[in-house]
């Protein structure tokens, strides 16, 4: 049992040859934070690391008021809800919220004056009903996407949230006027 424990005790880092070596790295790319206890890039450009982790940023929920029930799994937030995920933020009246189990979300419905904000894109609808698991939000009641002057309305639009992907039922494109305009 003590050789078992020796041999997994932690040892110290080897000096490596590279062009560039990072210990205590963190990165963050497309809103995942990604560590590493030490990396490595060779001059080929090629690169390794060593004890690396990833997680995705936390969501943040605030409102007037909340009622959350543990043997339902779920909770209730009422009055200028704001959700905040990355760069994903949420506003609505109220906000449902069920969850698979402590830990994860399994959905979420959004209703009042929804509006899905992520960079430059805006989201705007009646209702909004998000899957956790896929990231797919759908949006409902005189949805609408705008994004670098473009807006789509329809009857119904699907966000992937993860996926930079899009559907439309029963929708209409309205483009920017500049998008069309001759180059001279």
């Amino acid at each position: 049992m003590i050789t078992l424990l020796l041999a997994c005790a932690p040892q110290p880092l080897a000096q490596p040859d590279g062009v560039l070596v990072a210990r205590d790295a963190t990165v963050n790319l497309e809103g995942i934070t990604i560590s590493a206890q030490q990396a490595v890039v060779d001059e080929d450009g090629t690169g390794r690391a060593e004890t690396v982790s990833a997680a995705a940023p936390p969501l943040t929920i605030t409102s007037q008021d909340a009622v959350w029930s543990f043997p339902e799994q779920s909770a209730q937030f009422e009055g200028d809800v704001v959700a905040t995920r990355g760069e994903v933020i949420l506003r609505c009246a109220s906000l449902q919220v069920r969850f698979l189990r402590p830990d994860r979300i399994q959905y979420a419905v959004a209703e009042g004056g929804v509006e899905v904000t992520q960079g430059e894109r805006t989201a705007t609808s009646d209702r909004a009903e998000l899957t956790a698991e896929d990231g797919m939000l759908v949006l409902t009641g005189d949805p609408m996407l705008t994004d670098a002057g473009n807006r789509l309305t329809g009857e119904r639009i699907t966000l992937w949230l993860d996926r930079e992907q899009v559907e439309c039922q029963g929708c209409t494109l309205v483009v920017d006027g500049a998008a069309i305009k001759p180059t001279q």
